[in-house]
């Protein structure tokens, strides 16, 4: 057995750079160790060759870009790596091989790895690009996917690299993406709008312009690329000053024109020549076309075969859902179904076909009931159809009518279940009056629900998001023959049409074969959208459509002078108007992690629980929140979306507050917050109202503080300021 053998980690991490190592004894090259000169007895006569190889349909190919040498070398695997069927180091040193299998694991945290820039075929330029051209901002990224990512392009003037605050006026845009398969391409257009930013300080300061960008998520650090030129078209290298004659004037000829008797123009003046002014037009390059594939790198995503040249965010048309073509159906319907399949792990098309079976075809919110139509029959008897009764008719039932109701079928045990978890108010009735976006929260809410009281960490299955809308409680240790319903019992009445064999009851297989037959009735072109109407829009122009954050819906509630009140019932933790008439200051804070995601249920919580951030973690179950660092300094500033809090213990009792920052205005040093505020006020509230702040006490207001102020920083008893992350709503 040969000792050449390949020693680190066969199971690495994604996006931690591991190192693998070989022994360093030298191989024998001939039968005898005499035959090896004694003059070539070093390593760099038999150095180590490293190459990476991936497994594809059942063959072994090399992927290029991984070569290395010497006797240790690093690899970083990134999320790609995740898909592939096998991957193999192989180290080879003469007539020597060693290889070792790696099979990857998820990285533990989202994180940005890297980010590099690119040109339009997601190239690494050999030139540098023109305006008009096309810069490809190839962001990599780790357990991320379908997470959205920031980058900013910058114009560098700063020395060396990384992001540098002289850059700060040089910003050229930011826009998003979405990372898929461990990857997010933003394009940046190098519009002429771009070289006036690069030309600000001086047009003529060289014949490129450097470039780099930035990515960051959920408001953490920014994380730089590499740099890439511009051919700076503005520039015009000084004239070359003519050399001097050394022929006296008097010897010199006589010019042509005075030869050829010209005659000078009617001014009188004496011309050589004249020139005569004209613009030269700057040139701007078309981005080159990709004519051959490139060869695939392993760690290195591939690029997709066919790219659009301008970015699709009409998600209707990018996903074209089974069912997209009912008449029920708008775009933002077909929208928010996306949005919560991938905040909550399955196929949208599964949840379409859920729905269209639940509501018998409609799609209807409603109570569906078999309904005349208005037409008859040839023997005169009418004809009836399924449809959602209507506003009128649902407000004639009582409060909880008879039946289930709505996209899913809510049924009692149902309304009770989100009633108690969450601290709603629902009833059937409420259901049936919705619309169709205001139900779907309450669909997302019960999946939701029942996805973590079965522990369920992988993607659901068609089968098995059926079975947790019909009866999750069977979710676990069930298979396709588990009894869903016995016949004789009040379940079974009412669905038994989903049992065809008239044996064991309703079972597991029998509920998935009617959600397959919806997926494959609706996945015909004849029940599919023919016409998407949300459109075609570039990226910087979704960017640009003013949309309702989190802050904007609580600075709402500031606004409207809430009453104060200290909450010890129910209506504390209440998702309802009761709940949100009155409320504190900790009351408020909990509402608004509770809009962005980052609690599943308001939590009653006090500032007590916020004195540092374990506690504060501790109190919303999970670590979605972080101190942030030096935010006990008088040099730190805040940003948008912070929590600030103090509290101390002052005569035996205890006393805080908290409160949300909507903005940070650093040409006054002020901060607007957000907050539910006493009687008393805060300390420094004449000078809040003076900074144009709400003069309104004892209720929720938009109060405007001085950074360093009593009110913040220089209260008694200063926590600091912390940060939500991981956030699933738009802030």
């Amino acid at each position: 057995m040969s000792d050449f053998k390949i020693t680190g980690n066969p199971a690495p991490e994604v996006g931690k750079e591991e190192f693998y190592s070989v022994n360093t004894l030298l191989p024998k090259i001939g039968l005898f160790s005499d035959q090896i000169p004694s003059n070539t007895l070093n390593h760099f006569e038999y150095p180590v060759t490293w190459e990476v190889y991936v497994l594809e349909l059942g063959k072994w190919r090399k992927a290029k870009g991984n070569e290395k040498t010497g006797n240790t070398v690093s690899f970083t695997f990134l999320q790609r790596s995740l898909t592939r069927k096998g991957i193999r180091i192989v180290a080879k040193r003469g007539e020597q091989i060693a290889y070792l299998d790696i099979k990857t694991h998820p990285a533990e945290i989202p994180k940005i790895q890297s980010i590099e820039l690119l040109d339009i075929n997601g190239k690494k330029p050999t030139k540098p690009l023109a305006y008009g051209q096309t810069i490809k901002a190839r962001v990599h990224c780790l357990h991320m996917d379908w997470q959205r990512v920031y980058v900013t392009l910058w114009e560098d003037d700063a020395d060396g690299g990384g992001h540098d605050k002289l850059n700060e006026k040089n910003k050229a845009q930011t826009l998003s993406g979405t990372v898929k398969n461990g990857i997010a391409d933003i394009d940046f257009k190098l519009t002429p709008d771009f070289k006036k930013i690069a030309n600000a300080r001086n047009a003529n300061e060289g014949q490129t312009h450097e470039y780099y960008a930035t990515a960051e998520i959920f408001l953490e650090e920014k994380v730089s690329s590499n740099n890439l030129n511009v051919n700076n078209s503005d520039y015009r290298p000084e004239p070359k000053q003519p050399a001097k004659k050394t022929i006296p004037a008097e010897t010199k000829d006589k010019s042509k024109k005075d030869k050829k008797g010209i005659q000078p123009p009617s001014t009188g003046k004496k011309y050589d020549w004249v020139e005569e002014a004209f613009k030269i037009k700057p040139i701007f390059l078309p981005d080159p076309m990709e004519f051959t594939n490139s060869v695939m790198k392993i760690f290195v995503p591939d690029a997709e075969d066919e790219k659009k040249k301008k970015a699709t965010t009409c998600t209707c048309k990018d996903f074209d859902l089974v069912w997209g073509g009912h008449p029920n159906l708008t775009c933002d319907f077909k929208k928010k179904v996306v949005e919560i399949s991938k905040r909550q792990n399955f196929d949208p098309n599964h949840l379409m076909a859920v729905m269209w079976v639940e509501t018998y075809k409609t799609f209807s919110t409603s109570l569906v009931k078999l309904m005349p139509t208005g037409k008859f029959r040839a023997n005169g008897k009418p004809k009836k159809d399924n449809r959602g009764l209507n506003e009128k008719e649902i407000k004639d039932l009582p409060e909880n009518f008879s039946g289930a109701v709505g996209l899913i079928q809510f049924t009692p045990v149902a309304i009770d279940e989100l009633n108690n978890y969450y601290n709603y108010s629902l009833t059937k009735r409420k259901l049936a009056l919705m619309s169709q976006l205001e139900q779907l929260d309450y669909v997302e809410k019960y999946i939701e629900y029942w996805i973590d009281a079965n522990k369920i960490k992988s993607k659901l299955t068609l089968a098995d998001l059926y079975l947790l809308v019909f009866s999750p409680s069977k979710m676990n240790g069930s298979n396709d023959s588990t009894t869903l319903y016995k016949e004789g019992t009040t379940y079974y009445k009412a669905n038994e049409s989903i049992d065809t064999d008239k044996e064991n009851g309703i079972t597991k297989k029998e509920l998935a074969h009617r959600a397959y037959e919806s997926l494959k009735e609706g996945s015909k072109k004849e029940n599919k959208s023919s016409e998407f109407t949300c459109g075609v829009l570039d990226e910087k122009k979704i960017d640009d459509i003013p949309t309702s954050g989190v802050l904007e819906e609580m600075k709402i509630i500031a606004d409207s002078h809430r009453a104060y009140l200290q909450e010890t019932n129910k209506n504390r933790t209440a998702d309802t108007e009761a709940g949100l008439a009155k409320m504190d200051c900790s009351e408020f804070v909990s509402r608004y992690l509770h809009k962005l995601g980052i609690t599943k249920k308001i939590i009653y919580m006090t500032t007590a629980n916020m004195n540092n951030e374990n506690s504060f973690r501790k109190i919303i179950d999970n670590e979605n929140i972080d101190l942030v660092e030096g935010s006990k300094l008088s040099t730190f500033k805040p940003q948008k979306g912070d929590v600030f809090a103090w509290g101390r213990t002052k005569n035996g009792s205890w006393g805080g507050h908290t409160g949300v920052v909507y903005e940070y205005d650093e040409s006054n040093d002020t901060v607007t917050i957000m907050e539910a505020i006493g009687k008393s006020g805060a300390v420094g509230e004449r000078k809040q109202v003076k900074n144009g702040g709400d003069s309104e006490t004892n209720c929720t207001r938009t109060a405007i503080y001085d950074r360093l102020g009593g009110a913040l920083f220089g209260h008694d008893g200063w926590f600091g300021y912390y940060r939500p992350k991981n956030y699933t709503k738009k802030l």
